[in-house]
């Protein structure tokens, strides 16, 4: 064996040596508790409604660059068809 590996032996076994049954205590019981219910899906919720909000302000307050302004008429009289 190389000389870390008698080293770690060494300091392992000695703190093994360190555990003896006064120094061990008896195991707590568990107790029944209440089930942990998660937020998770509440603050998903929420995230989502924020996001669907901003998206449909975002698409009602920009512009449709496709619509054009509807034509303005001539300003003077319209000339009627010779018969």
């Amino acid at each position: 064996m190389s000389t870390l590996e008698d080293r770690l032996r060494s300091t392992l076994t000695a703190r093994a040596e360190l555990v003896t049954a006064e120094r061990l205590s008896p195991a707590v019981p568990p107790t029944a508790q209440a089930p942990v219910r998660s937020r998770r899906p509440a603050i998903l919720a929420v995230v989502l409604a924020t996001v669907a909000v901003a998206l449909v302000a975002v698409v009602m307050l920009t512009p449709d660059p496709v619509r054009r302004p509807a034509p303005q008429p001539p300003a003077g009289p319209v000339p009627s068809p010779s018969v």
